[in-house]
């Protein structure tokens, strides 16, 4: 298992810059999670977050994996299974528990974790938060063979603003990268680009996350709502998606089995939906992502950050409930 206490002194000012889903993404999810959470596990998590929010601690993780005392947690964004095999097995592809999956299932247990002191609660709470997104990413649950598509080179030209250079007959310019980083960053970033555009606002839209989080809210009070209880029912420790006096005795193993399921989900989302071109072909190095792909991807960039936020909801309200002392700790 991995523990966070020795750990705290080192890193408990990081405020980083986190890449799976880029910072955007990141703070969708803990937006969408904050909204979900019943009244008491908001006040015990803001508490302990010093007044800040889900969203706020979102954004730290990859500057803390990026430094010397922190690369050792570099495994715990992603899994990589061999092959094609578009599946996840918790034997072969997270050993150790070193991998997103079981970042989540240890640091879920630590969160409210009485014999740890308060910093290192907040540590296993920043990783609890960015690693439900990451479970979520279709490149993060991937191919070793070509490191989540790192190795596919590939431009797009699906963005607003390259379609409206062309369109008034400038040269226009596509994005240079690779796939991992398409979907790391650039779909948001081009969702939220274009939502800007709507409400005619002029340039980049990137830092109005606000604006994705509160349509995927809007979803989840509508057309998605009749989904939000499967989708929250799949991680609930007692298997239905809300609380019960059962959490109080932790049940680990119904909580790693969900969290075996969501990772062979988005591996086979992965296959089915990020490595693949609107026509099924498999997306190689070299290609130009165009307004096709964009479309395509769209909409399960869409859901996987609100099953995130809602799944990231649940986990963190099955944490404090079975957790006996929790009263007695924190002041709510």
């Amino acid at each position: 298992m991995v523990r966070t206490a020795l750990l705290v002194s080192l890193f408990g000012g990081f405020a980083g810059r986190c890449q799976a889903w880029g910072p955007d993404g990141h703070m969708i999810v803990a937006h969408v999670a904050d909204r979900l959470l019943d009244p008491k596990v908001h006040d015990v998590l803001l508490n302990d977050l010093g007044s800040t929010s889900l969203s706020d601690a979102a954004t730290w993780c990859d500057d803390f994996d990026h430094s010397p005392i922190g690369r050792w947690s570099e495994p715990l964004h992603y899994i990589n299974y061999p092959g094609q095999a578009c599946a996840f097995d918790w034997a072969r592809d997270c050993k150790q528990d070193l991998c997103n999956a079981g970042a989540l299932l240890n640091y879920s247990g630590q969160v409210f974790d009485r014999s740890t002191s308060k910093e290192s609660r907040l540590v296993a709470l920043k990783f609890v938060i960015h690693m439900m997104g990451d479970i979520h990413q279709p490149l993060h649950v991937a191919s070793a063979d070509d490191r989540g598509g790192n190795d596919i080179h590939v431009e797009t030209s699906f963005a607003a603003g390259y379609l409206r250079s062309k369109h008034s007959g400038g040269h226009g310019h596509g994005h240079g990268g690779n796939l991992h980083q398409v979907w790391d960053t650039t779909l948001v970033e081009e969702i939220i680009t274009e939502l800007s555009q709507q409400r005619g606002e002029n340039g980049d839209g990137t830092q109005n996350w606000q604006l994705l989080s509160d349509l995927l809210w809007k979803r989840l009070e509508g057309a998605w709502s009749r989904n939000l209880t499967e989708w929250r029912k799949v991680v609930a420790e007692d298997g239905a998606g809300g609380s019960s006096d059962a959490l109080r005795e932790s049940n680990p193993s119904q909580l790693k089995a969900g969290l075996s399921w969501v990772a062979g989900r988005t591996a086979s989302i992965g296959c089915s939906n990020a490595y693949v071109g609107s026509d099924g072909h498999r997306i190689q190095s070299g290609e130009t992502l165009g307004r096709d792909y964009f479309e395509f991807t769209k909409p399960i960039v869409e859901i996987q950050l609100a099953k995130a936020g809602a799944r990231l909801a649940q986990v963190l309200s099955d944490s404090l409930e079975r957790s006996a002392t929790a009263e007695a700790v924190f002041v709510v």
